[in-house]
């Protein structure tokens, strides 16, 4: 995506694409797209919380705001860590796909300011953007800490297999 930022997920265990290919019946087909469903909501679920939590799904709470930014945040009345007028929280919804034929889902925004606010920026403005309801506003990153929304890559990967398994489970026995 370009000017934001994306999370795909593909299945790439062996064990998963070996019994896949050995599959006649269609049934680990199937298992797969479902799974790629259910992911792609449960890291929707986990991004957008993140929000609210002010912490990554799976790691470290958000830092708070410090220096000129957090003087900035708190005289426009928003002190929360991340979260301006929930523009960017509202965007992973509109922007979220499932390849079933390359197999990935993934959920991710285009907003300009998605990757500032994901890694972080010492510097600068960001520029004027269009947000809800037509207006406008101009957002400063001088000064913000990283805000990861995305979950971590070992919760994703635990909740990834444990849904496979419960899956496969119900499916293949």
């Amino acid at each position: 995506m370009a000017d934001g930022v994306s999370l795909k997920l593909t299945p790439d265990s062996k064990a998963i694409l070996n019994r896949w290919a050995r599959d006649k019946t269609g049934k680990v087909e199937r298992i797969i797209d479902t799974w790629l469903q259910r992911m792609q909501a449960w890291m929707l679920r986990e991004t957008v919380k993140s929000f609210d939590d002010g912490a990554q799904p799976g790691g470290q709470a958000w830092p708070p705001n410090v220096g000129r930014y957090a003087a900035w945040k708190s005289s426009i009345g928003s002190n929360k860590p991340g979260i301006l007028r929930g523009d960017l929280r509202r965007s992973f919804a509109q922007n979220k796909q499932i390849n079933k034929a390359m197999k990935q889902a993934s959920i991710g925004s285009t907003l300009p300011y998605a990757n500032a606010v994901y890694y972080g920026k010492s510097s600068g403005w960001a520029g004027e953007v269009t947000g809800s309801g037509g207006n406008k506003a101009w957002f400063r990153f001088s000064g913000m800490r990283a805000r990861p929304y995305f979950p971590t890559v070992k919760r994703g990967e635990d909740h990834a297999a444990d849904l496979f398994n419960q899956l496969a489970k119900k499916y293949l026995a």
